[in-house]
């Protein structure tokens, strides 16, 4: 197993924002996590990348514990690439320089920019590295993050919102891009993201709640993983329990006299049958 926590617990003062969490992520997996805000999302990602230590608990990568690790920063500059809601370019620097930024020290400027200029080709801006933040679209902007995340070749890439100022358009391109580069090259992606667009691109989905694992999903099918959605919504609870509590509902013709309708029960049918594709 590539990485795994056990009993992870992150305590800030009387706050736990993460709980007693447990993981297994295999090596190239592509991994979404949601949850409301205030889950622990971000504070989970944080721990896996060694940006912060757990009060409790253990964070393993490839069977090392991060507890173990006397250079974190060496650890983080070799194994993990992190992407932000917010890419964090230098104003002042064009994409390529911005991508040689974290290269500084063990390349020579020939190898960086080499290297520089091949990364951002992989994330199609070959013909806009000359080209300051400023004059970059929103997208383009994030795809000089992800290069610059992908730049000493990470096992394990960490994205928090990496598409929370895009729009839906853009967001979408964003994750197949990461997905290309997780197919392409074998990294493993943990991607945080309240988009459930975003989160159905990957290969498994983690909800959080309360800092706790609420369930883990395999994500079969797209168009399973809308019905399964839908399934762990109010009105997909409605239809299970058979019990309408929103007046609406009969308007919506799936309940008459608090009885499930023809209708009503035809939606429940996909509702278990999306089910049941999920535990085979």
């Amino acid at each position: 197993m590539f990485l795994t926590t056990e009993n992870l617990t992150k305590d800030f003062g009387d706050v736990q924002a993460v709980l007693d969490v447990n993981l297994e992520i295999d090596r190239g997996e592509f991994v979404s996590i949601m949850g409301p805000s205030g889950s622990g999302k971000t504070t989970l990602l944080t721990l896996l990348g060694a940006l912060d230590t757990p009060s409790s608990g253990e964070v393993f990568i490839e069977g090392e514990p991060l507890s173990g690790i006397k250079d974190v920063d060496l650890f983080r500059s070799k194994k993990v690439g992190f992407v932000f809601q917010f890419h964090n370019l230098i104003s002042y620097l064009n994409a390529l320089e911005n991508v040689e930024i974290p290269m500084h020290g063990p390349m020579s400027g020939t190898e960086r920019r080499a290297r520089a200029i091949e990364l951002l080709e992989l994330v199609g801006l070959g013909e806009r590295v000359y080209h300051n933040p400023s004059q970059l679209s929103g997208g383009e902007r994030q795809r000089v993050a992800v290069a610059r995340a992908l730049v000493n070749d990470p096992a394990l890439v960490l994205a928090d919102e990496p598409t929370g100022e895009l729009d839906s358009k853009t967001s979408i391109e964003i994750i197949q891009l990461m997905k290309k580069i997780n197919k392409e090259k074998g990294t493993t992606f943990i991607v945080v993201t309240h988009d459930p667009e975003v989160a159905k691109k990957a290969e498994k989905i983690i909800f959080l709640k309360n800092g706790t694992i609420a369930r883990q999903e395999a994500v079969k099918s797209e168009s399973v993983e809308d019905v399964l959605a839908l399934r762990n919504s109010a009105f997909g609870q409605q239809l299970i329990e058979k019990k309408a509590t929103d007046p609406y509902m009969e308007n919506l013709g799936v309940f008459k006299g608090g009885t499930l309708t023809k209708e009503g029960e035809a939606v429940l049918s996909v509702l278990e049958k999306a089910e049941a594709i999920e535990r085979d």
